[in-house]
């Protein structure tokens, strides 16, 4: 950890925690998503229209949506990706190269440099400022439309749905994936560690739907 900044740093720590954590709901959120439908259209008894269709699809329109807009609130007491990002840029200046390299440990301090390089610049002794601030800028953008989306459909109660809205799937998918990357990229300069945002699966997570749950 930086002499510079320790307190505000191990928040950042605890910070990037929470925002992995709601990035990985996210992602897990989607893939279980688009199983069970992918499961359901393969089952052609189980394609009839009705209520269960459109409770399942607007439980993860709801959720997802009101998640990103959660990520890119800049609101000061918000525990969003974007507030987190804007906070490490106001001690940016303590992420030095030195430091985040010795994280990497003996033998891959090539490694750390490169990566070093890559995010803050050829040559930069700390990461800049505006790394992170163009980042925040750049997912509240990416994130705009979905945000809005969901301040309008569930914030206020409006009867919209993607259908009748300018908001598509492919920018909700788009969104994740962005929030994603920002995670990963943030996580591997403040730990020097890359982890899966989507866990492997122990069990059979199709199981509950083996078993008939209505029989005739």
């Amino acid at each position: 950890m930086p002499a510079k900044e320790p307190e505000r740093l191990l928040k950042l720590l605890g910070d990037l925690d929470e925002v992995r954590d709601a990035a990985r709901q996210l992602a897990v959120r989607r893939r279980t998503f688009h199983e069970v439908a992918d499961l359901m259209t393969s089952t052609p008894q189980a394609t009839s229209p009705g209520y269960f269709y459109q409770w399942m699809w607007g439980v993860y329109v709801d959720s997802v949506t009101v998640a990103i807009r959660r990520m890119t609130d800049r609101g000061r007491g918000a525990r969003s990706l974007v507030r987190f990002l804007h906070e490490l840029g106001e001690v940016s200046s303590s992420l030095s190269r030195a430091w985040h390299v010795e994280m990497w440990g003996q033998g891959m301090e090539a490694e750390g440099n490169e990566f070093f390089d890559e995010i803050a610049g050829a040559g930069a002794r700390s990461l800049p400022r505006r790394v992170a601030t163009q980042d925040a800028e750049a997912i509240t953008a990416a994130a705009k439309a979905v945000a809005d989306f969901a301040s309008t459909r569930v914030a206020h109660k409006f009867e919209l749905s993607l259908a009748s809205s300018s908001v598509t799937f492919v920018q909700v998918n788009r969104a994740i994936d962005a929030i994603g990357a920002l995670v990963q990229k943030y996580g591997m300069l403040l730990t020097a560690t890359s982890r899966e945002l989507l866990p492997h699966r122990l069990y059979d997570w199709r199981e509950p739907f083996r078993v008939a749950w209505a029989p005739r």
